[in-house]
């Protein structure tokens, strides 16, 4: 259930600043892997929560976002899993 006021905040944040009249046909929402939320329960309580709204009866499209690292020091990015002392940039000068 902690999804609904979200979801809640989700549906306001697409349907603000529209033009009037404006309908929402399909919106794409990045899940990242690690951010504790399932595609079903955001479905799930997207049809209450868009009610009344430019977005009742939009389609919903996800992309799941995998999780990655950033070095503060650099900005290289690195993908989940790596395993290091040094961020890849740093490790291959050595």
């Amino acid at each position: 259930m902690h999804e609904f006021p979200e979801v809640q905040a989700m549906v306001q944040k697409a349907c603000a600043g529209g033009p009037p009249g404006m309908n929402i046909r399909r919106l794409t929402i990045a899940v990242g892997e690690a951010s504790g939320h399932d595609p079903h329960h955001i479905r799930e309580y997207f049809t209450e929560a868009a009610l009344g709204t430019a977005a009742e009866g939009a389609e919903l499209q996800f992309i799941r976002e995998e999780l990655s690292g950033r070095c503060a020091g650099c900005g290289t990015v690195f993908e989940r899993g790596t395993r290091l002392l040094l961020v890849p940039a740093a490790a291959a000068s050595n």
